[in-house]
């Protein structure tokens, strides 16, 4: 198999990436995702992906591209990073004994196959857990790399506090490698 762009500098998507021993090299799109903010979410993150696997593809036009968007949603609104400790905290809380649902859309380009997008969809159901929980478990400042301040990542805060999972595990990390392999299977 030719080397791998993953079209991303996400230290979560590197570090899934790192666990296939796959050879890859990381080259980020760096677009302007405020262009598909219009979109329905699943629409939104399959198109944002679709831009970034295009953009990277017209640096590496000879090699393999793997781009990936994730939103992550509470009812029907959107929790992204928090911007500092205490809305990470209100961030967090807003989600105790809740299910919360990860997008993520995935491209992929193979040299004289062309590109395929795909959806995951992943629900997380956190514990009941109140503010003294998250004091003990945010001791540094882990959360405000996370969207929705929790995470599931292994050295994330919220690892701990996560009740259920339902979907994708990967795609709980923003990138879903079952859709990965389902495409590197069709073209081994």
């Amino acid at each position: 198999m030719e080397k791998i762009i993953l079209a991303s500098d996400s230290f979560l998507k590197k570090f899934v990436f790192e666990k296939t021993k796959f050879d890859f090299d990381v080259d980020p799109a760096d677009i302007d995702e405020s262009v598909f903010d219009h979109l329905n979410p699943k629409d939104r993150v399959r198109e944002i992906s679709l831009k970034k696997c295009e953009t990277v593809h017209n640096r590496h036009p000879e090699s393999m591209i793997v781009a990936a968007d994730t939103l992550t949603l509470l009812g029907e609104e959107t929790i992204g990073k928090p911007k500092d400790m205490e809305e990470a905290y209100r961030m967090a809380l807003s989600q105790s004994d809740k299910e919360i649902l990860a997008l993520t859309g995935v491209t992929l380009y193979f040299p004289k196959k062309g590109l395929f997008t795909d959806l995951s969809e992943t629900r997380i159901t956190y514990q009941k857990f109140d503010r003294s929980d998250l004091e003990r478990v945010f001791k540094d400042n882990f959360p405000l790399r996370m969207a929705s301040g929790l995470g599931l990542f292994i050295d994330a805060p919220g690892f701990t506090l996560v009740k259920s999972i339902n979907g994708s595990y990967t795609g709980a990390y923003g990138m879903p490698m079952e859709i990965v392999y389902k495409y590197l299977h069709l073209f081994d």
